[in-house]
């Protein structure tokens, strides 16, 4: 009576509404990141629509069609987002072959679920790190002297894959190979505390040394060289960051922290020892290892002087310190002090205990030679490193 009456919307009205919760779905998907949220923004929009619909039909008489727009909706949304955490698990696993190559799988479990903070890292940060730096002794040496250059180069795998499991199994990162010699690090990537680095960095020095005298006792029994290495750790401030050009870029860090590594690493051969940390990790894990004082040095290339440090085993309740350990310390506090006849006679009450002991030889020779030749001025016990 009113001429009131319903109306349909056409077929190609019908197609364009489709198409718009397609559309829309799209957006939502493009717009919002978070999988719950958009999940919530799509079935807002599932039931705005529907609302609009039943708006148009109670007002205005006009009856869209309902069913097919929001099925577009849905099914669109719930495609992309499925899609993209295809996507997502795709990357990651990606991202995850590639890291495990350098580091822990736990700290690879930490940058793929953290990624914001390691891409800040990457474009530079400056970091409490601890490094390690690795060296296999003569080994030039070797190499020229080798007749199979096959089986020296499997031999070195051997060892770069034992070294490396080490790093890792301790949650440390691998820098590089510099030739024969590994550097590692700790706390450039992810850390539990600065302690814990030092500590974890420590262990793996010990560990390389414990697992090499067991590859050498492999290696002899097969007929193969057996080889010795000298390893520097040291704790400091470094910046880290993504290093390189265009054409070759590397997860790498830099700073005074770094060279001193790398400095104490060449000092084990001056004091005939296979590892040497440095004061700042010193003071984080005296109460894990026992350590052995060793000198007050400069590094060439550097004018303030730094404590250095040998690590003679873990501090375990069935592992106590070595006898001498007490006597070596007091003729240390002795030579620090400038009294060279007592330091020598220590000296030699270690070397009767521990005959051959290479940093007792070294200082009685010091003590020795300093007896005869005073020093002149104050002595203030640094000794001036003239290498590497």
């Amino acid at each position: 009576l009113n001429r009131d009456f319903l109306h349909e919307t056409s077929r190609a009205e019908n197609v364009g509404l489709m198409l718009g919760g397609g559309l829309l779905a799209w957006f939502i998907g493009a717009a919002i990141r978070r999988p719950m949220v958009r999940l919530a923004v799509l079935a807002a929009a599932v039931a705005g629509i529907y609302g609009l619909i039943q708006f148009l039909y109670n007002t205005v008489g006009l009856l869209p069609v309902l069913l097919s727009p929001l099925i577009a909706l849905g099914s669109s949304g719930l495609t992309w987002s499925v899609w993209e955490q295809v996507l997502d698990l795709r990357d990651k696993a990606r991202l995850r072959r590639t890291f495990e190559r350098y580091v822990s799988r736990d700290v690879v479990k930490e940058l793929v679920d953290n990624p914001a903070g390691w891409l800040h890292t990457l474009q530079g940060a400056r970091k409490s790190v601890t490094v390690l730096f690795s060296d296999i002794r003569g080994f030039t040496t070797l190499t020229e002297a080798a007749e199979d250059p096959h089986a020296l180069v499997s031999q070195l795998n051997e060892y770069f894959n034992e070294m490396v499991q080490l790093v890792f199994a301790n949650n440390g990162t691998l820098d590089k190979f510099i030739g024969d010699a590994v550097m590692a690090h700790w706390g450039s990537i992810t850390t539990e505390g600065e302690a814990i680095d030092a500590q974890r960095a420590v262990s793996t020095a010990v560990e390389m040394r414990e697992t090499l005298a067991r590859l050498n006792r492999d290696w002899k029994q097969r007929g193969l060289l057996q080889l010795s290495i000298g390893i520097g750790v040291n704790h400091g401030e470094a910046i880290v960051g993504n290093l390189g050009c265009e054409a070759k870029m590397e997860f790498s860090m830099i700073g005074d922290a770094v060279n001193l590594g790398s400095r104490l690493e060449g000092v084990t051969k001056s004091y005939h020892l296979d590892v040497c940390i440095g004061e700042n990790v010193a003071l984080f894990v005296r109460d894990e290892f026992i350590l052995r004082s060793l000198d007050l040095i400069v590094v060439k290339g550097k004018t303030k002087p730094v404590e250095i440090f040998t690590v003679l085993g873990r501090r375990l309740p069935s592992t106590a310190e070595p006898d001498w350990l007490e006597v070596h310390e007091e003729a240390m506090r002795r030579y620090r002090r400038s009294d060279f006849k007592t330091a020598a006679a220590l000296w030699r009450e270690v070397l009767a205990q521990s005959p051959g002991d290479g940093v007792s030889e070294l200082f009685l020779a010091r003590c020795v030679t300093l007896q005869s030749e005073p020093p002149e001025g104050e002595w203030t016990g640094v000794f001036e490193m003239k290498t590497k």
